[in-house]
C-alpha cells in the first residue's frame, strides 16, 4: 500500500466534500438528489473497482474505485445545488467554518466512533477470512458481501437521510419516539429479505454440501 499512501489526504478531502453536499441537500429536503448521488457513487465505485482489479492487478483498483465513487457522488449532488448556494459556499471564510465546527462539535464526537465501528463491522469478515484462508477466499467473500449488503444499505441509508432531516424539527421526546418507530419499521422491512437469504443458504448447503 506504500505507493498509495499519498492519496489519503485526497480521500479525506473528497469524503468531506461528498458528505457536506449530502447533508446540505438533506437539510433542504432534496432527497431525490441524495438518492441519485448514492446510487451513482455505489455504481461508480463498484464498476471502477472491478475493472481496476483487472487493469492494475492489486489493491490500487480498490483505492482508485473508492475515490472515483466519491467524485461521482459529490458531483451528482453538487450539480443540483443552485447558484445562490454555490455563492454561499465560496463566500465561506475560515473563521465562519471554525465557528460552525465549534457549535456542532457534538456531531464529530458521536459520529467518529460510530463511523469507526461501522467500518470495522463492514471489513472485519473479509479481513478475518483473508487471515485464515488467504486473499482469494477473502475476495470471494467480499464480492458476496457487497452483492447482499449494497441494496440493503442503500435502502436503509435513504430512510435515515429522511429521518435526519426531521430530527432537528422535534423536541427530545418526539425524537426518541421517532427513532424507536423508525427502527421497528426498518427491522420489519429487513426481516423478509434476510430470512430469504438464510433459507437460500440452507438450500444451497442441502443441495451441494
Amino acid at each position: 500500500l506504500n505507493p498509495w499512501i499519498w492519496l489519503i489526504p485526497v480521500h479525506l478531502f473528497l469524503y468531506g466534500c461528498y458528505h457536506a453536499a449530502n447533508y446540505w441537500s438533506t437539510r433542504n429536503q432534496r432527497f431525490g438528489s441524495v438518492s441519485i448521488g448514492r446510487v451513482g457513487q455505489a455504481a461508480a465505485t463498484g464498476i471502477t473497482q472491478l475493472s481496476g482489479g483487472w487493469v492494475l492487478n492489486g489493491s490500487g483498483g480498490l483505492i482508485i474505485g473508492t475515490l472515483i465513487g466519491q467524485i461521482c457522488g459529490a458531483a451528482i449532488v453538487g450539480r443540483r445545488m443552485s447558484s445562490d448556494e454555490w455563492r454561499l459556499v465560496l463566500r465561506s471564510s475560515r473563521s465562519s467554518v471554525m465557528n460552525v465546527a465549534r457549535n456542532f462539535k457534538a456531531l464529530a464526537i458521536y459520529a467518529v466512533p460510530a463511523g469507526m465501528l461501522n467500518a470495522l463491522s463492514a471489513n472485519a469478515l473479509p479481513l478475518l477470512i483473508a487471515y485464515c484462508f488467504g486473499p482469494f477466499a477473502a475476495g470471494v467473500a467480499l464480492v458476496a458481501q457487497r452483492l447482499v449488503l449494497t441494496p440493503l444499505s442503500l435502502l436503509v441509508s435513504s430512510i435515515w437521510q429522511v429521518v435526519h432531516a426531521n430530527l432537528g424539527l422535534k423536541d427530545l421526546a418526539e425524537r426518541c419516539q421517532l427513532l424507536i418507530k423508525v427502527n421497528k419499521r426498518v427491522a420489519a422491512l429487513l426481516a423478509f429479505p434476510l430470512a430469504c437469504l438464510a433459507l437460500m443458504h440452507e438450500l444451497v448447503v442441502a443441495l451441494f454440501g
